[in-house]
Order: C-alpha cells, then sequence, then structure tokens
C-alpha cells in the first residue's frame, strides 16, 4: 500500500496550478540570472574584488578574498564528496576528496604567508 503526501482535499486543478506557478516562477528566476562571456565574469569580479580590497588599502585584503574563496571551494568539494559516498559512488567520491585535500593545502599555505602587521593569521616576521 503506497501512501500519498497530497491531501485527498486537494484538486487535480490546484495542482496543476501550483506546477504552473512553479514553472513561470522558475522561468522569472532565471531571467535574473544573465548569460555572461568569460571575459564578463571576470570583470565583474575584478571590479569586486578590486572595490572590497580597496576598503583595507593593504595586501592582506586579497588573501582574505582569497582565504574565502579557497573555504568555499573546499566546502563544495567535501559536500560533493559525502554525496558521492552516501550514493555509494566510491571512484567518483575519491576524486572530490582529492580536490578537497589540494584546497585544504591551498588554505594552509596561504595562511601562512605575511602580508603585514594586520594579518592576523600570521606571526609577526
Amino acid at each position: 500500500m503506497s501512501s500519498s503526501s497530497i491531501p485527498d482535499s486537494t484538486s487535480t486543478e490546484a495542482l496543476l496550478k501550483l506546477m504552473e506557478d512553479a514553472k513561470a516562477e522558475a522561468a522569472e528566476e532565471s531571467k535574473d540570472k544573465p548569460n555572461m562571456t568569460e571575459k564578463q565574469m571576470r570583470e565583474l569580479v575584478l571590479k569586486k574584488v578590486e572595490k572590497l580590497t580597496d576598503k583595507f588599502d593593504t595586501i592582506f585584503g586579497y588573501k582574505l578574498v582569497a582565504m574565502y574563496a579557497l573555504s568555499c571551494l573546499f566546502a563544495h568539494n567535501n559536500a560533493g564528496h559525502e554525496l558521492n559516498c552516501e550514493a555509494k559512488e566510491y571512484d567518483t567520491a575519491l576524486c572530490w576528496a582529492r580536490d578537497a585535500g589540494q584546497l585544504q593545502l591551498m588554505l594552509k599555505n596561504l595562511a601562512e604567508i605575511y602580508c603585514g602587521p594586520e594579518d592576523f593569521m600570521c606571526d609577526d616576521v
């Protein structure tokens, strides 16, 4: 015997309307994500990073941006590893884990590079 997660009181018409609304919402969201060329993506990142790092007025701002970006990539690869393990796709999971390990090493190496007196990640040299 199977169970349904749709209440018996929900009509077919109501379900169809929900589906149409969901499709319309998804289409609207995709309009907000313009197709960008490689050059446009690079220019956007450059503009945003430069605006942010200008607030620090030192090279240390770039280190913080890089640490954040590497941390996001590390978390993404760890999640990919976990999902593939759960799916019993162990060869694929190993690839994700290998990449996560490389990112972890990048984080460690970058953390040890001294970027001036405001660099709270390193001891003064």
